[in-house]
């Protein structure tokens, strides 16, 4: 009785972190589906984010880990920033490298 006791206590355990299993891979395919998604805004953040890569204002990006945030890296150090924040960033390191570029003393 002692080892039939122990042996469904053993399959309920089992079966609960089968349950959690299951619900952590379903939360993280969500995640993903979600950093997945495309929006204009993130698309403009993209395309702006390779333009100041590619004139060496940031050193890295890419999307973050929540689907409202991107990630640039600046001076090695990776931050996140929501996607209006980071538009507004990249404009802004990108007018001023023009502006900049163009001035004559």
């Amino acid at each position: 009785m002692y080892k039939k006791l122990q042996l469904q206590l053993l399959r309920g355990e089992r079966a609960a972190q089968a349950v959690q299993y299951v619900q952590r891979e379903e939360s993280l395919q969500e995640a993903e589906e979600m950093n997945t998604t495309e929006t204009p805004l993130r698309s403009e953040v993209r395309q702006l984010a390779e333009e100041a890569f590619h004139l060496k204002l940031i050193s890295g990006y890419g999307d973050g880990q929540y689907s409202d945030k991107y990630q640039i890296v600046d001076n090695g150090k990776p931050k996140h920033y929501t996607l209006e924040c980071a538009r507004f960033i990249l404009k802004n390191l990108i007018t001023n490298r023009r502006e900049n570029h163009w001035r004559v003393d």
